[in-house]
């Protein structure tokens, strides 16, 4: 007699899982990569590297375009803009600074962080509203304009670092992760949070809304 029809679905779903082909390895950081971001048109990415870089690649030839040499210690969080033109990155150096995306060069920087920046996120309207938010190790989630670096809200959002942001796609929230193992919500005015989902007994690293 041949395996149960369950036992054989069950068998044929993790080859399905594992034996999925890499399409494309991507080799040039020197040390652990943090994170990575494909660009709007899914046709660049770029990663966060532990080594001081955040690297643009060419997703379809798997060739470097650009390396970014700006930050002072590890990169921790990158993200592209709605249009692709420019992505920013967050530092452990306490800065965040956008780039444009085909040539490198450096636009602006954020540094009134009090020390590492673990996360960072472009409105989902950028560029045509000029504003990105960050957070890290001193709790609090920073937003302000990407055209002058000026801060227009300071949230004092966490116990504790602030490990991850996401912006909803119809602009109207933003959510925060922290290592007080809650997740806030925030309203696009004002300083206090909407809703706090104290779900988890530890750290939380990660955040993301569905579409």
């Amino acid at each position: 007699r041949g395996r149960p029809p369950v036992l054989q679905a069950e068998e044929a779903l993790r080859r399905s899982l594992f034996e999925v082909p890499v399409l494309r390895v991507l080799q040039g950081h020197t040390a652990g990569v943090n994170a990575l971001a494909f660009s709007p048109d899914g046709q660049r990415v770029v990663t966060a590297g532990q080594d001081g870089t955040a690297r643009v690649w060419d997703v379809e030839a798997g060739t470097p375009l650009l390396t970014l040499t700006g930050h002072a210690g590890s990169v921790n969080d990158v993200a592209f803009g709605s249009d692709g033109s420019v992505f920013l990155t967050a530092g452990e150096d306490g800065t965040v600074r956008t780039w444009d995306a085909q040539t490198g060069q450096e636009r602006l920087r954020f540094t009134e962080h009090q020390g590492p920046v673990y996360a960072a996120a472009f409105h989902p309207d950028h560029p045509r509203i000029s504003l990105a938010a960050s957070a890290g190790h001193d709790g609090t989630v920073l937003l302000w304009d990407t055209k002058t670096g000026q801060r227009s809200r300071k949230l004092e959002a966490h116990a504790g670092p602030v490990r991850a942001l996401a912006y909803t796609q119809n602009h109207y929230r933003l959510a925060s992760a922290g290592d007080d193992a809650a997740v806030k919500v925030w309203p696009s005015q004002g300083e206090e949070s909407e809703a706090v989902l104290p779900a988890h007994v530890n750290q939380v690293w990660d955040v993301a809304w569905t579409r």
